[in-house]
């Protein structure tokens, strides 16, 4: 009889059951230590002035000055409407919310720094709620670190302590109620259809919120993509339920697009193209300075330090596709993607995080590829979240047995987690509470910057213009000079960085007007602003001011009126422009003679050397120097050989007193004719002139010499 052989084989284990994920329930206590947070970071700069743009905002923006009265009609213009530029900048809240202050508390800095405090302690309380609703399955601690390294981080200071940065908090802000309020309407559980147990109440104020986010600024347009790629983490729809949950938002944004034409008339606006605050745009390069500014960026998030207000030329040079900026850029673009591709399996905060900063970086760097235009940190508000998620994913990985934890105190026994993070929070924290005290004022903030950033020619332009409006409002006469003499050595950077800054050449005008009277220099500097940027408008009422001051009242009544007809919403223009006429009764539209010479037709490649020379000729004759003087350097530059040329040059410079570039001009006449007496006789006379008397001699005796043979 056959044995029975015992299947000696182990059985297959039976299967686990999967088990459902354990889902946490949002701690409100963390979303109140976030806003805490903000409050404490930020308290400090509700003792800071007005500057820089805050003065465009509110005290220039004469419907903010009306207070509740001006509200409607913020809602027809463009946030720069009394800047006389229309660039399509269409953000009518945050100058409502500006309005309503002044109207209890008129042009007071301290209370609309408080307010932009307190926005951003809101933002902290509604980012921690909503961050553990869409990570729900995360313990709560990890929702809180995030809202943390966000709340902390020292980027976040130019938005925060800048109070015309309000735009951007109110932005975030509502998109993040919007998304959070989206989230309570929609079913808890993975619906069949969307229409199950829809809160209706919740979806209509989620909708509001969303629009008030567009009306703060139009780069909330990119929560049609943020809000699908978070609801996409909580692992309750389906892709085709997401894209359905961004259609109305995007029909919003559509509406949001009709309501700003039908405000301002204009979906893109004026196109700019000054090199200081459009460094790429006439270059060509606007497409690897994309790249040299998304490295910028990197650099930034990980060591936000120094930072600065300013990034404009030349800031982050780019010389094409060679420059290590670009380079750099490029090969962290491609690390990133790459990533970005391999995460995509997965549904963690590590792959959200880094798909949020793609997403609200875009604007940004939209900015820089379309329009050239610099970067600046406030580009950066809202990428600061996709950050601070894959940093705390990193960390949840790394230690995930601490944010399961019962408590906070729990969370950070560990000393290996708790020494890194509170290194980082910490330093985040005191460089943040630093830096607010840099934005104290205006001349604060230029002192500190212009030292980090010695090749930026805006940081150099704006400290002289502090220094010189300093000097102008002080009464004592050796602060003035002090500050007039300071002041013009950062212009002069600032243009020794590029000519091309009508600003700074308008500001040397003052300074030579009110410091010793210096009205030559002072016309040719407002002259060159006018030249450098001809709608420029302050150029021209510094004319007419100094022409006034001077007694030249129909010079000065034409400047006034050309000011006027290029800049009509210039209050303190239009205001010193009527009490001349009222003093004088002139009111001069047309005045012979003169002339306004414009870049485009210096740059016109159909002219040649003679056009240049006897227009240059032209105007000489007729007093009008100053605009001889850039026809007769177009002229030598295309013919650097024509000794007359140099000198009908060298006469200009010494009429407009300008010795120094006339003595310059008179050697180069020399070095073309060494015999030329003209030349010769007036070196020794402008050396007389200026008190050299040993280099008068000098030329006085080779003219001897010379006609003595």
């Amino acid at each position: 009889m056959a044995k029975t052989v015992k299947n000696t084989e182990p059985k297959p284990a039976p299967k686990a059951e999967k088990r459902p994920p354990i889902l946490y329930k949002p701690d409100i206590r963390f979303a109140f230590i976030a806003a805490l947070a903000g409050l404490f970071l930020y308290a400090n700069s509700i003792q800071n002035s007005y500057l820089l743009d805050d003065y465009a905002v509110i005290t220039n923006n004469q419907y903010v000055q009306q207070g509740i009265k001006g509200i409607p009609k913020i809602f027809s213009s463009d946030i720069w409407h009394f800047e006389n530029a229309n660039l399509g900048y269409f953000r009518p809240l945050s100058l409502v919310t500006f309005a309503i202050e002044n109207q209890f508390f008129p042009n007071n800095p301290h209370i609309s720094h408080a307010g932009n405090v307190v926005l951003y302690g809101l933002t902290g309380f509604f980012l921690c709620l909503l961050l553990m609703r869409v990570f729900s399955n995360y313990p709560p601690a990890f929702s809180l670190l995030a809202s943390l390294l966000f709340m902390a981080h020292p980027l976040h200071t130019e938005v925060v302590a800048n109070i015309k940065s309000r735009d951007e908090i109110l932005s975030f802000l509502n998109l993040l109620i919007a998304t959070y309020m989206l989230l309570r309407a929609l079913p808890n559980t993975k619906p069949k259809s969307l229409t199950d147990n829809l809160n209706y109440k919740w979806l209509i104020a989620s909708f509001v919120f969303f629009y008030l986010a567009l009306l703060s600024k139009e780069s909330a347009m990119t929560g049609v993509l943020v809000i699908p790629v978070l609801f996409y983490f909580t692992n309750r729809f389906t892709i085709k339920q997401l894209a359905t949950i961004s259609a109305p938002f995007f029909i919003l944004v559509l509406l949001f697009q009709f309501h700003k034409y039908e405000a301002i008339g204009t979906f893109s606006g004026d196109k700019l193209t000054g090199i200081i605050d459009y460094p790429y745009s006439n270059s060509g390069q606007s497409f690897p300075a994309t790249f040299a500014v998304f490295a910028w960026c990197i650099k930034l998030m990980l060591l936000p330090y120094p930072l600065l207000y300013s990034y404009a030329y030349n800031q982050i040079p780019v010389t094409g596709w060679s420059s290590l900026n670009t380079i750099t850029g490029l090969i962290i673009a491609c690390a990133l993607l790459f990533i970005l591709v391999k995460q995509l399996n997965t549904k963690g905060p590590l792959l959200s995080g880094l798909l949020i900063f793609g997403v609200t970086l875009a604007p940004g760097l939209a900015f820089v590829l379309l329009k050239g235009g610099m970067f600046a940190e406030r580009f950066l508000y809202a990428p600061v979240l996709g950050f601070s998620l894959a940093v705390s994913a990193l960390l949840f990985n790394a230690f995930r047995s601490r944010f399961e934890g019962p408590n906070l105190k729990y969370f950070l026994s560990d000393m290996r987690l708790s020494i890194p993070l509170l290194l980082i929070l910490g330093t985040y924290s005191v460089e943040t509470i630093a830096r607010n005290t840099d934005w104290k004022d205006a001349l604060t903030l230029y002192n500190v910057d212009v030292e980090a950033a010695p090749d930026n020619a805006q940081a150099h332009l704006h400290y002289g213009m502090g220094l010189v409006e300093t000097g102008i409002a002080s009464h004592t006469p050796q602060v003035k000079a002090d500050n007039f003499s300071t002041g013009i050595i950062q212009l002069n950077r600032a243009l020794q960085i590029t000519t091309n800054i009508p600003g700074a050449y308008y500001e040397k005008g003052r300074a030579y007007q009110f410091l010793d009277g210096n009205i030559d220099s002072a016309v040719l500097c407002y002259n060159e602003a006018i030249f450098w940027g001809s709608n420029y408008a302050l150029g021209y009422f510094g004319l007419a001011g100094l022409y006034q001051q001077t007694g030249q009242q129909q010079l000065a009544s034409y400047y006034y009126n050309k000011g006027i007809e290029i800049d009509p919403n210039n209050k303190e223009g239009a205001q010193a422009r009527i009490a001349h006429q009222k003093a004088t009764g002139l009111d001069v539209k047309n005045f012979p003679g003169l002339a306004t010479v414009s870049q485009a037709d210096l740059n016109d490649s159909t002219k040649d050397f003679a056009y240049y020379n006897n227009t240059g000729q032209m105007y000489g004759k007729k007093g009008d120097y100053v605009t001889a003087i850039k026809y007769l350097e177009k002229s030598a530059q295309l013919n650097p050989n024509n000794a007359n040329t140099w000198l009908n040059l060298s006469v200009c410079y010494g009429m407009t007193k300008n010795n120094t570039k006339a003595i310059e001009v008179l050697n180069k006449v020399l070095d073309i004719d060494p015999n030329n007496t003209t030349a010769l006789n007036n070196l020794y006379i402008t050396y007389d002139l200026i008190g050299q008397k040993e280099k008068s001699a000098e030329y006085k005796a080779r003219l001897t010499r010379l006609q003595g043979k």
